[in-house]
């Protein structure tokens, strides 16, 4: 995609992936995988996503996959403490196929 792009057409030295926990994307995923592990302390959503299914949303589709690692590892915790962990796997999910990107590989090597 695009930072694949600016990676080889510009040659950045340095790439900062930064993440956020508490936004209204992390927290419908979170509250999707919460439902879909048949917890019933879902917190209602309180703010653009309450006309729209959270699992048919692009963006949470794509945050599902660190909710539920979220989730999985560690299945009491809070709303608040999984939307925290599932930003931090997010950003570090983002990193990873940065990583494993063949085109910035390439560019690099």
């Amino acid at each position: 995609g695009s930072i694949e792009y600016e990676l080889s057409a510009v040659q950045l030295p340095v790439v900062i992936v930064l993440g956020n926990s508490r936004n209204e994307a992390v927290e419908a995923a979170v509250r999707v995988a919460m439902r879909s592990a048949g917890r019933t302390d879902v917190p209602p959503c309180k703010l653009a996503f309450n006309d729209y299914k959270g699992e048919d949303l692009i963006l949470v589709k794509k945050l599902l996959p660190a909710a539920n690692d979220a989730l999985s590892s560690i299945p009491k915790a809070s709303y608040e403490a999984l939307c925290d962990l599932a930003g931090k796997l997010n950003v570090w999910s983002t990193v990873e196929s940065l990583f494993q990107s063949r085109k910035i590989y390439d560019d690099v090597a």
